[in-house]
């Protein structure tokens, strides 16, 4: 079992992956893949290496001398290697899990990636211990071939930024020149070399031009030296400094509702943090859309765009000035989750405390019976993007909905943390 988990544990790591690309797996949907079946195998690898022990105690030769010590005037290739070589095999596998827990990977992302190349040595041990190991990776590891060759290429390939603007909620918008076709929820693999050559982090898109992406980039809380020295290198453009990066990709599955040709009676975008970013592409792709076929003006009200943040000044975001007017097709709330800023008074289309997305919903729904065309129970489209606690929160307030009001929700989820 340990064997063949090996080679699906590598499969779903390629990012230009062809499998993913035909059976339209999303990117979080991959990456869960890997960890989970990284987790069985790791299971799987203790239970076999515990039944071996108990099985081998009955044997006349002492556990650690079988386990821990090379056999004498043995020829390799003999089973007695098979023993020997476990440990290590397994010492290597705990060192990659342990790093790959949330809080080791949320804290200390690089040595997370890092850690990860102690999967070289698991490998070639789990090999000497069992031949047939490798034959159950090849595949895996001729298509993790392909992956890093295409992403070699792109690594080195520097592209000049166009413009940096400094938004005063402290976000930066990043136009880079860019002429792959970008769907709404894609995001691209980053590399700012003034900060670091080795490090590719995944930003959202924002919105897309003819030739050109925008990314919206936005602080960490905590410490996060990767994000420091990139928000120092863009500050440098103020006083003219020019600014160059790699990119990578697109990844990920777009936001099907977006793009596909089915309408529905309302859109309900609930997102948190830089969460904003994929959702104003979305938005900015149904504006396209309604505009194109004349049905912008009865679009009005029907697009709403919730967001949790506790950035100082949201709605002076340059993205969201166009529809902040009363005349706008989408309706703008903001919740400001800021803790010093609790006791002012809510103004505009700022809100002070946590979003309560139960009571967006029912209105949502309340609302789009008298819009619905078809008659019947609504259709509703909801995005959630955001931390994981806050995207967990919201699909559960939205199966809670669906059960009190009998609906079905057309959902796709985002989470900061798969």
């Amino acid at each position: 079992m340990s064997a063949v988990l090996i080679g699906f544990l590598l499969i779903p790591t390629s990012k230009n992956s062809v499998i993913a690309h035909y059976l339209r797996l999303p990117y979080t949907t991959t990456v869960r893949l890997h960890r989970w079946i990284g987790w069985t195998l790791a299971f799987s690898s203790c239970l076999h290496l515990a039944l071996s022990m108990m099985w081998k105690a009955i044997d006349v030769t002492p556990l650690y001398q079988l386990f821990f010590t090379l056999p004498a005037n043995t020829k390799w290739g003999s089973e007695k290697y098979r023993y020997v070589t476990a440990f290590p095999a397994l010492l290597f596998l705990g060192i990659v899990v342990i790093m790959a827990l949330p809080y080791v990977r949320r804290n200390f992302y690089n040595a997370f990636i890092i850690s990860h190349l102690f999967g070289i040595p698991f490998m070639a041990f789990a090999y000497f211990h069992n031949s047939i190991d490798i034959y159950f990776a090849i595949p895996a590891l001729l298509l993790y071939a392909v992956d890093l060759a295409l992403r070699f290429g792109a690594w080195f390939t520097l592209t000049p930024v166009t413009t940096v603007s400094h938004e005063e909620s402290g976000y930066k918008v990043v136009t880079v020149p860019f002429t792959k076709p970008v769907l709404p929820g894609q995001f691209m693999r980053v590399v700012v070399p003034a900060a670091s050559r080795w490090e590719a982090h995944p930003w959202s898109v924002t919105s897309t031009t003819p030739g050109s992406v925008k990314f919206l980039v936005g602080p960490v809380k905590g410490k996060n030296e990767w994000t420091e020295r990139v928000f120092q290198y863009l500050e440098s453009t103020k006083s003219g400094g020019s600014a160059s990066v790699s990119l990578q990709g697109p990844y990920g599955n777009p936001v099907l509702f977006a793009t596909e040709e089915q309408r529905h009676d309302a859109y309900v975008f609930l997102v948190a943090g830089s969460g904003v970013s994929p959702a104003i592409a979305a938005i900015e792709h149904l504006l396209n859309r309604f505009f194109e076929d004349g049905s912008l003006q009865s679009a009005h009200g029907k697009i709403q765009l919730v967001w949790s943040t506790g950035r100082a000044s949201p709605e002076r975001l340059t993205s969201l000035a166009q529809w902040l007017d009363k005349e706008s097709p989408v309706q703008v709330t903001i919740h400001d989750t800021a803790v010093e800023r609790m006791d002012q008074a809510s103004e505009g289309v700022v809100r002070r405390g946590r979003l309560n997305a139960r009571h967006v919903m029912h209105k949502v729904v309340d609302a789009a019976v008298s819009w619905s065309e078809a008659g019947g129970a609504p259709r509703v489209a909801v995005f959630v993007c955001g931390p994981g606690s806050f995207a967990g929160q919201v699909v559960a307030d939205l199966t809670s909905v669906e059960k009190e009001r009998g609906v079905r929700f057309s959902t796709h989820v985002e989470s900061f943390e798969m």
